[in-house]
C-alpha cells in the first residue's frame, strides 16, 4: 500500500512494519502517514506491505487458530506453573506450525523478510530507503541496516 507525497521536496519513499512478529503492514502506510506531522509526511511516498508469511503474502501462516488472540498469558510469568504453561502454550504452537508449514519454515526468517525489504526497494527503483518499524518491525529494520548500511537514509526503530 502506498500513500504518494504531495510536497515538492521528495524525501524517498518510506517503509513501515507494525512487528508482531506476525502483523501486517498493509493498512500501516495511512495510520503512518496520518500520524506524522503533516508537512513531513507530505514528503514521503509512505509504503506499507505484508512480510513473507503474514496476511495476504502466500503461503500466509496460521500455525495455530486463535494463539494470539488477546488476552494472552503475561511475558513474565509470575510463578514457576506459569511458566510451564507458557513454555507448554509455546511449544503446542511450535509443533502446529510445523505439521502445517514445515515446508516454508526454512524461509519464515529475520535475514530473509530483510531480503525482501531490498526487493521493495529495488522495486520502487529507490537508491535508499527510509524505514519505520514498531516492536519486531525494530529488528527487522535493524538486520535490514546491517545488512545494507549503504541502503538506509533514515531509521527509526
Amino acid at each position: 500500500s502506498r500513500v504518494p507525497h504531495t510536497a515538492k521536496t521528495f524525501q524517498g519513499p518510506l517503509l513501515v512494519n507494525p512487528g508482531g512478529p506476525g502483523g501486517s503492514g498493509l493498512s500501516m502506510a495511512g495510520f503512518v502517514a496520518s500520524a506524522l506531522p503533516e508537512k513531513v509526511a507530505a514528503q514521503y511516498n509512505v509504503i506499507g506491505f505484508a512480510p513473507r508469511g503474514v496476511g495476504k503474502s502466500t503461503p500466509a501462516l496460521n500455525c495455530l487458530p486463535g494463539h494470539s488472540d488477546p488476552v494472552r498469558p503475561d511475558s513474565v510469568p509470575a510463578s514457576y506453573r506459569a511458566e510451564r504453561v507458557n513454555r507448554d502454550r509455546a511449544a503446542a504452537f511450535a509443533r502446529a506450525c510445523g505439521e502445517k508449514h514445515g515446508d516454508v519454515l526454512p524461509y519464515m526468517d529475520t535475514v530473509s523478510a530483510a531480503k525482501d525489504l531490498d526487493v521493495i526497494r529495488r522495486a520502487l527503483g529507490a537508491e535508499r530507503i527510509n524505514y519505520f518499524g514498531y516492536s519486531y518491525g525494530t529488528y527487522l529494520g535493524a538486520v535490514y541496516a546491517k545488512l545494507h548500511p549503504e541502503r538506509v537514509r533514515r531509521l527509526v526503530l
